[in-house]
């Protein structure tokens, strides 16, 4: 009987040829031929255009295209045609020449046709743009990847199509499929970024109203847990560092303060107030000294701190900042803001136990010492 494990060998080969294949731009011959065959054929032009990677490579055989096509031909290759393909067709619907109104901006002006375009055509562009927007980023052509100048293309025309409004095109945003990796211009915090570099202060009211209402969630389920008297002391301590990082972000407007969901609770501050509360919670459980207690508190969350950060952004679950110390960098300044986080934290906890004449304790139930 032959054996198998050659033929299979040669099978995946030829798979991971014809990926390559895939993922290569056309030879600058096959580009020639589709430019300068007499007559010229629009659709070779297109086929060809629709086998680029690089979109400069894609741009002279698309505009040979796009010269005998009609605005419904330019939204169909907008919503089926190849990555890059898309978006040179969504850059051509919304972007106009100096003097003149682009593709969308007509169609918009069109007498009757404000019902058609928002039911028939931006929700089939605001689902390409997606799905566009979804692929991985890379820097050289590679399967299953778009180009930063096809994620840039994208980009433009979501905010064009939205026509500016943040409250319209955040929807869609956070539908973009998130990217785990390091890598923070890709994917769904690569689309927030570049929003909030567009109006900031659009999206930040935007992406702090819903921060809000995660801390509120967050809060109800803390002070739900203060009737367990077991784990009472270190939910109120979780419930204050809640509190505090809702006052903190209120006043933010950096995309790494206010991030698209799932990452609300993996920002720098949050991990630090959590940790804050967490340590400072865990160690007033303890008979240690009120300054003694305050110090390590404030020593065990900055060690904590520093490592939920440094670990969260390690493992690629959020995008690390830019430059070369941007991995180091967050962790540091998250350690900084929860040592003194825990000071205060430490601190309400030992006026709140004095207050009501029920001294700390090591444990449930046990004996506590007057202090």
């Amino acid at each position: 009987m032959a054996r198998p494990a050659p033929t299979v060998l040669l099978i995946a080969a030829l798979a991971a040829r014809s990926a390559t294949l895939c993922a290569q731009d056309p030879t600058a011959d096959e580009v020639q031929r589709a430019l300068h065959v007499m007559p010229v054929n629009p659709q070779v032009c297109l086929s060809t255009a629709n086998r680029c990677w690089d979109p400069s490579v894609a741009q002279p055989l698309f505009d040979c295209w796009l010269a005998t096509a009609s605005r419904e031909d330019l939204v169909r290759q907008a919503t089926s045609g190849s990555w890059t393909v898309r978006g040179l067709a969504l850059r051509a619907l919304t972007q106009g020449g100096p003097a003149r109104a682009s593709q969308l901006d007509a169609l918009r002006a069109s007498p009757g046709s404000a019902p058609a375009f928002e039911w028939l055509v931006s929700q089939v562009l605001f689902t390409s743009l997606v799905d566009v927007l979804s692929q991985n980023v890379s820097e050289r052509p590679a399967p299953n990847t778009i180009s930063r100048e096809t994620a840039r293309q994208a980009r433009d025309a979501l905010w064009e199509v939205s026509d500016r409004n943040m409250t319209l095109v955040l929807p869609y945003a956070d539908r973009i499929r998130p990217i785990s990796g390091r890598d923070g211009s890709a994917g769904r915090f690569g689309e927030s970024s570049d929003l909030a570099s567009r109006d900031p202060n659009a999206y930040a009211a935007r992406r702090r109203a819903w921060q809000l209402l995660a801390a509120g969630v967050l809060a109800i389920l803390l002070a739900t847990l203060r009737v367990v008297k077991v784990v009472r002391t270190v939910a109120t301590a979780l419930l204050a560092a809640v509190f505090m990082w809702a006052a903190w972000f209120s006043f933010q407007t950096d995309v790494r303060e206010l991030p698209p969901p799932p990452l609300i609770f993996l920002t720098a501050s949050c991990l630090a107030f959590l940790s804050a509360g967490l340590v400072s919670g865990v160690i007033a459980r303890f008979r240690i000294r009120g300054p003694l207690n305050v110090g390590a508190a404030a020593v065990g969350a900055a060690v904590c701190a520093f490592f939920l950060c440094f670990i969260t952004r390690s493992a690629g679950l959020f995008p690390i900042g830019t430059g070369a110390w941007g991995p180091i960098l967050e962790p540091i300044g998250s350690a900084a803001l929860a040592a003194p986080a825990a000071v205060v934290i430490s601190l309400g906890l030992g006026l709140d136990a004095g207050s009501s004449g029920t001294p700390v304790t090591s444990g449930a139930g046990a004996p506590g010492r007057p202090s």
